[in-house]
């Protein structure tokens, strides 16, 4: 609907750079949550292989 709008007011190449303006952002926070995601999954890797999650979902599940 944007678009259509921008082509009668021949204001489109303000609506694309805001666009890709947009897409950059977007790639932005998709990036720096696939870092937070990898790191997590690293972390609970190396505290599987240790042991530690056993132990926590012990302790959490009160001895049942």
């Amino acid at each position: 609907m944007g678009t259509i709008y921008a082509g009668f007011t021949r204001s489109i190449t303000a609506v694309s750079q805001a666009a890709l303006d947009f897409a950059g952002t977007a790639f932005d926070i998709a990036f720096s949550l696939t870092g937070v995601m990898t790191l997590w999954l690293g972390l609970l890797g190396i505290a599987d292989k240790a042991g530690l999650v056993k132990v926590l979902a012990h302790s959490l599940r009160g001895g049942l």
